[in-house]
C-alpha cells in the first residue's frame, strides 16, 4: 500500500492533516472549514482557525489493525506516539551500525592501549565498551529489541577481535624490542600465546562486555 493511513495501517489514506501532515483515513481525520486535521492536532487546528472546540472524533480499530494496536499497547514501546517521519529505512540502519562499529572499533582499541600499558588493571572498560556500541545503534536507530541486540553483539564481536588483534600485536612489538624474538616471527605467530597469557577474569569482563551490549540494545525503545 503506497500510503497508508497512520492510525489504520491497513486502510489507504484518503489525506492528511494539515497539522502533523500524518495520513489518514476518512474515520481518521477530521473536517475543520476547509482544512484536514487528525485527532491528535483537531483541537490545535480549530484553535488557529478561531472556531469553537469539539471533541476530538474516536478512532475505530479497523481489522488487523486492532491487534497489531493491542500488542504494541501491552509492550514498553507506544506505537501511537511514534511519528511517520520515524521510520527506520534500509540506509538509516547501515549508517547505524557504522556508527557503532566505528564507535566500537576507537573504543577497542582504546581500551587495549589502556590494558596493556596498565597491566591489564582496569579490564572494567570492557563492559564500558560494550555498553557503547549498543549505545550508539540505539541513539542512531531509535529502536530496540531482539533483532537489534543481536547487530549490536555482532559489532560488538568484531570490536572485541580487533582489541585481542591489537594486544597481540602490542605484545610482538614488546617482544621484537626486546631481542626475544627474531623478524621472521609474525603476529600469526605470537597471537595464540599471547591470548593464552590472558587471565581467566579478563575473558569475564569480555563476557560482561557481551552481555551488557544484549540487554542494553534488548530494551525497546521509549
Amino acid at each position: 500500500m503506497p500510503n497508508p493511513c497512520y492510525y489504520h495501517p491497513a486502510v489507504a489514506a484518503a489525506g492528511t492533516c494539515v497539522q502533523c501532515g500524518a495520513p489518514g483515513c476518512g474515520e481518521s481525520l477530521t473536517q475543520i472549514g476547509d482544512k484536514l486535521a487528525c485527532r491528535r492536532c483537531a483541537a490545535a487546528v480549530q484553535g488557529k482557525l478561531g472556531m469553537e472546540p469539539i471533541p476530538p472524533p474516536s478512532v475505530r480499530p479497523l481489522g488487523p489493525a486492532n491487534d497489531e494496536r493491542r500488542l504494541a499497547a501491552s509492550g514498553t514501546r507506544n506505537y501511537m506516539a511514534q511519528m511517520p517521519e520515524d521510520t527506520l529505512t534500509p540506509s538509516k540502519f547501515v549508517m547505524g551500525i557504522a556508527l557503532a562499529f566505528v564507535v566500537g572499533v576507537l573504543g577497542a582499541v582504546g581500551v587495549e592501549k589502556v590494558m596493556f600499558y596498565s597491566g591489564h588493571g582496569i579490564a572494567l572498560l570492557y563492559v564500558v565498551l560494550g555498553f557503547m556500541v549498543s549505545a550508539s545503534l540505539r541513539a542512531f536507530t531509535r529502536r530496540g529489541g531482539q533483532a537489534l541486540a543481536l547487530t549490536a553483539t555482532g559489532v560488538l564481536l568484531v570490536c572485541l577481535a580487533v582489541n585481542h588483534l591489537v594486544y597481540a600485536q602490542d605484545v610482538l612489538n614488546q617482544l621484537r624490542a626486546s631481542g626475544d624474538l627474531g623478524p621472521g616471527v609474525t603476529l600469526i605467530d605470537v597471537l595464540p600465546a599471547a591470548l593464552g597469557n590472558l587471565k581467566f577474569a579478563h575473558w569475564l569482563f569480555v563476557l560482561g562486555s557481551v552481555i551488557t551490549c544484549l540487554v542494553t540494545a534488548n530494551q525497546e525503545a521509549k
